[in-house]
């Protein structure tokens, strides 16, 4: 690319030559004719790459001068707000300056006013000194007087009003103990009362539960007798049409948790298929109907799952019944 410049660029120097001197084209005609021969030999495809080349330096130069515009004119901004940011800190100075020079003026005009007013004083060094001892001596009575006073005065309201703040606890206290020992009293009461209504329900309870249990046992032992004298009527009938004698036997009832209960017939009881016997223990005294046994306080209920049984006076089996329920 340079060579193919220089060749152009010397033309167009000695061109410009020839127009700076006008006087020497006569002399210069010879070269002038050389050099416009060898620019005519040139070809289309350099003059385009130098044309090209033009152009490309002229983006270059305007990119150039597109940074250096936008450079300045940053600086410019930055030195236009500098120069803002300045003036309104010698503005800020300016400003506590000002009111530092007042402040200074007050304050002298103060210290002259203090002096002339020290200097109109009398001092006390033109006082002779026993009466500066005696002005002394004055004003301490004097400040030990106001003193005295005024401690007096304190001692007096300080103790009124604790005399009366302690009038005011043992009055509260008086009181608060009477509240305490009254509620101890109803406390007492109430746990009096409490108690009281406490056995009361228990023994409601227990009296209730009593006749419940008497209720029920005598309940369940009705209907045990009245099931196992309907259900072996017929195998009394089976081994005896006539009555039997039930002297010397035995009425046992076993229960699971191993307790047992015997009566034991000692009267010539008869039985017979149409005729039903109640068997009570003694515990419930004596009936209108019935047998009450000797050695049997109570049969356990019937709802205890036991086995009952009947043996004769020699021991055999003549009835055993098991209610499991």
């Amino acid at each position: 690319m340079a060579m193919e410049k220089s060749p152009y660029r010397s033309t167009v120097r000695k061109i410009s030559g020839v127009r700076r001197h006008p006087a020497s084209i006569n002399t210069l005609q010879t070269p002038i004719v050389l050099e416009s021969g060898l620019a005519t030999l040139c070809s289309q495809e350099s003059i385009s790459k130098i044309k090209n080349a033009n152009q490309h330096e002229r983006k270059e130069i305007r990119g150039l001068n597109d940074k250096l515009a936008n450079h300045i004119e940053k600086d410019l901004r930055d030195e236009t707000t500098q120069r803002l940011i300045e003036a309104a800190r010698v503005k800020s100075l300016e400003n506590e300056l000002a009111f530092s020079t007042d402040v200074h003026a007050l304050e002298m005009k103060e210290y002259r006013s203090m002096l002339s007013k020290m200097k109109n004083q009398p001092s006390l060094c033109d006082i002779p000194k026993a009466d500066v001892e005696s002005m002394v001596s004055d004003l301490s009575k004097e400040y030990e007087s106001q003193l005295q006073q005024i401690t007096t005065h304190l001692e007096n309201r300080y103790s009124a009003q604790i005399t009366n703040l302690r009038n005011q606890m043992n009055s509260l206290e008086a009181e608060l103990e009477m509240i305490q020992e009254q509620k101890t009293k109803e406390r007492n009461e109430n746990e009096f009362k409490v108690n009281e209504l406490r056995s009361e329900i228990e023994l409601l309870l227990k009296q209730l539960k009593d006749l419940m249990d008497s209720k029920l046992t005598l309940e369940t032992e009705i209907s045990t007798y009245r099931k196992l004298l309907d259900g072996d009527d017929n195998s009394i009938r089976k081994s005896d049409n006539n009555a039997t004698n039930v002297k010397d036997w035995t009425l046992t009832q076993a229960t699971e948790n191993g307790e047992s209960y015997t009566h034991t017939f000692t009267d010539s009881n008869v039985f017979s298929s149409s005729k039903f016997i109640k068997i009570w223990g003694h515990k419930h005294g004596s009936v209108e109907s019935g047998i009450v046994s000797s050695t049997v306080s109570e049969w356990s209920a019937l709802s205890n799952p036991s086995t009952i049984t009947l043996k004769d006076n020699n021991n055999k089996d003549s009835l055993q019944r098991e209610n499991d329920k």
